[in-house]
């Protein structure tokens, strides 16, 4: 049972530094949900989707409360989210900001995850769609570069997803700020810390959003309200995918560790009833 714990103890550990891994397929940071167009090293600092490959494998989107999942293998900067609204867009004119760089100055190694505003009014169920994220890095050159990539998507209404996002944050505690990003839905939350600890100022916090920052705000504090939203906060969403991965990880260690000892018993057998297995100074003869 003790090598049993250390091998389950060892699994948690590889899970909490698998972001640290890097990898060639694909550039300094990328889409981890929804599924971004394959990458290619030659054309990555291409607009404006740093691929050459077309739309395919649409990913459904909720129309409300959607969000993406980032990851990075090297530090990334001023990374701007833009989205565009066409079936195959061809320039970055094609694309209009959902998040500017003054709100993600700097994206850590690691996973992230990024709340959307809602869909505009115009936007219907089943219409395409595809996700850009732009920003700078050092990768293969000294000097910094833009990067892009796209993730493809067709809306659907939230009622009708069925999809499990891998939303999460886990980035290197070393590789700088844990405040980089900003959520646009709650940008006054920042001029409100002082006041966390008194539930009497959460409307106050809300009162100072405009334009479509402060319509969603207001949307957002009916849901919490009337409980017509999902019912769970950002981090207790957090926590359940990384429980929910955490548990999955020591299940499959744990049967992998029995179905090995199984096969080195069966192994014990097949020796002790083969020729390997005879003690044959103890045969008569």
């Amino acid at each position: 049972m003790a090598s049993l714990k250390m091998m389950l103890a060892g699994v948690a550990v590889m899970a909490t530094r698998a972001s640290a891994q890097e990898t060639d397929d694909m550039g300094p940071a990328a889409f981890l949900w929804p599924e971004d167009r394959v990458w290619q090293g030659d054309w990555d600092n291409r607009g404006p989707c740093g691929s050459v490959a077309e739309p395919h494998n649409r990913t459904e989107f909720p129309m409300q409360s959607g969000q993406v999942a980032l990851v990075a293998q090297d530090d990334s900067y001023d990374i701007t989210l833009s989205i565009s609204y066409s079936d195959d867009p061809q320039s970055n004119d094609d694309f209009e900001t959902l998040i500017d760089a003054e709100h993600m100055r700097e994206l850590d190694p690691g996973h992230v995850c990024v709340n959307l505003l809602d869909a505009p009014s115009s936007v219907s169920a089943g219409d395409n769609a595809t996700i850009q994220i732009r920003y700078t890095a050092q990768f293969d050159n000294p000097q910094n570069e833009t990067f892009y990539a796209c993730a493809d998507i067709v809306w659907v209404d939230v009622a009708h997803f069925t999809g499990v996002v891998p939303c999460f944050n886990a980035t290197d505690p070393e590789a700088g700020d844990a405040d980089w990003y900003h959520d646009p839905n709650n940008e006054d939350d920042d001029e409100e810390d002082d006041d966390d600890e008194d539930d009497d100022d959460d409307d106050d916090a809300s009162s100072g959003s405009d334009g479509a920052l402060e319509s969603n705000g207001d949307e957002n504090s009916s849901n919490d309200n009337n409980g017509s939203g999902s019912g769970l906060s950002g981090g207790a969403i957090a926590g359940i995918v990384v429980g929910s991965l955490a548990g999955v990880g020591l299940i499959a260690a744990a049967g992998l560790f029995v179905y090995r000892r199984k096969q080195q018993r069966l192994r014990a057998l097949r020796q002790q009833h083969s020729s390997r297995g005879v003690d044959w100074e103890a045969q008569p003869g």
